[in-house]
């Protein structure tokens, strides 16, 4: 196991203090993707380190030369578009919950 490893607890610190801190820039504009990607990009992060594990097991088992790997630059997208999604939908559960947790302590 390498000691520099971007699953370490203290690289997952850093990065989540990085994100907190450029999510408290507040800009006024229209929403773009660009800004919906930002909003969600510690979970895309968070959850691309499994989406990576999975996907790569599966396209190295398809491609097994490098020159073949090389050709199909196009999964890092598709690693990405499934992060994406999968940060809006776990995203959208915890603000649920998060409501759901705060109607029920007002009670």
């Amino acid at each position: 196991m390498s000691l520099i490893n971007y699953g370490m607890l203290i690289s997952v610190m850093k990065s989540v203090l990085i994100f907190l801190l450029l999510n408290s820039i507040k800009l006024k504009r229209t929403i773009t993707i660009l800004e919906v990607i930002s909003r969600h990009a510690l979970s895309i992060y968070l959850i691309s380190y499994i989406v990576d594990l999975v996907v790569y097991k599966y396209f190295n088992s398809l491609f097994v030369t490098y020159e073949q790997r090389f050709f199909h630059m196009y999964v890092v997208l598709i690693i990405f578009i499934i992060s994406f999604i999968l940060a809006l939908i776990i995203d959208c559960i915890s603000r649920l919950l998060v409501k759901r947790i705060e109607i029920i302590l007002q009670i």
